[in-house]
């Protein structure tokens, strides 16, 4: 298995949407079809389309850091 981090672009969304995940697949195809089964208000085609979201496969070795704070100010 994979770790993949899906993303939607910066400055995108509103309250009740997700707005990333982290999520471990097979592959590319499988972590975007969790990620669209688990959607809210910014709708499937979000996670499913990669023009509306990115998603990166993680690996154990890279710098020290925050791989994602998913963060909504109310």
């Amino acid at each position: 298995m994979k770790l993949y981090v899906l993303k939607r672009p910066e400055n995108v969304g509103f309250y009740d949407e997700v707005f990333g995940f982290v999520i471990r697949a097979q592959n590319e195809t499988r972590a975007r079809e969790l990620a669209a089964g688990e959607c809210a208000d910014e709708g499937s085609g979000t996670w499913e389309n990669s023009e509306n979201s990115s998603c990166v496969e993680l690996y154990p070795d890279g710098e020290e850091g925050i791989i994602i704070r998913d963060f909504n100010a109310g």
